[in-house]
């Protein structure tokens, strides 16, 4: 998949509003991260936004609800787990909002 094509498939896949299609294409996102095709931040997305449609804690701290940070499973080491996967803190993060 060119980089063109896949960019467009995971902005389609990632902000589609259909909750089942995150977990219908998860495997597909996942085989694309494990092939290096999708970078780690966007699979840290699509993890967390995944986590957030089955009304779970996320683990990135990358999605919000209605202006709010989506609950967090674990807020002590989030920056270094954020850092893992080529993010921001969250700190610098939340200053896009």
């Amino acid at each position: 998949m060119d980089e063109k094509h896949k960019d467009k498939f995971w902005l389609e896949y990632q902000h589609s509003g259909a909750e089942k299609m995150g977990t219908y294409y998860y495997p597909l996102i996942h085989r694309l991260f494990k092939e290096d095709e999708l970078d780690a931040q966007c699979m840290a997305l699509s993890i967390d936004r995944i986590l957030m449609n089955g009304n779970y804690k996320q683990i990135y701290g990358s999605q919000l609800m209605n202006g709010q940070l989506w609950p967090i499973a674990d807020t002590t080491n989030l920056d270094s787990i954020r850092l893992s996967m080529g993010m921001k803190t969250l700190k610098e993060y939340l200053e896009y909002f």
